[in-house]
């Protein structure tokens, strides 16, 4: 068991069970949501300029790589369902896909997530790849293209 704590939040983690409230209200899980090999988080909360700014240019990385084995997922760890109907309220477009784990010390810390907003990369076994995610604004894109299969 001790073994397993100190594989949470590093890279190779699997987190494809965790559990995640949709827009319209059902629940639903990372392995159900995305089918596709990759996926790119971006976890934030509500309310902050940065998170606003961040969604923005995830939103823009996401246009111009254009992949098609990549799910781009916006993880809002808002406190209560009023701060998350804002988040979903505020949505770029109908396509984006945002979900809903709340303020919870478990799933922050299963994510690796020390502040937000973060961005954790998942590879095709669903483990968290590599560390130090830059944000959409500090060279994600250019990371990704780097990281990404061609």
């Amino acid at each position: 068991a001790l073994r397993d704590f100190r594989k949470i939040g590093r890279s190779g983690y699997d987190i494809g069970d965790l559990s995640w409230t949709l827009p319209n209200g059902d629940l639903s899980s990372l392995r159900e949501q995305c089918q596709q090999p990759w996926t790119i988080i971006l976890a934030l909360k509500n309310g902050s300029g940065l998170a606003r700014r961040e969604r923005g240019v995830f939103y823009q990385v996401s246009e111009n790589l254009d992949r098609r084995d990549v799910c781009w997922v916006v993880l809002s760890l808002d406190e209560n369902q009023e701060n998350w109907r804002e988040t979903v309220s505020s949505r770029l477009t109908s396509d984006e896909t945002m979900v809903w784990v709340g303020n919870n010390p478990r799933v922050m810390e299963s994510l690796g997530l020390v502040v937000v907003p973060q961005v954790i990369v998942l590879d095709e076994n669903g483990k968290i790849a590599g560390s130090k995610v830059p944000l959409p604004s500090e060279g994600l894109e250019r990371r990704l293209r780097a990281l990404l299969p061609r």
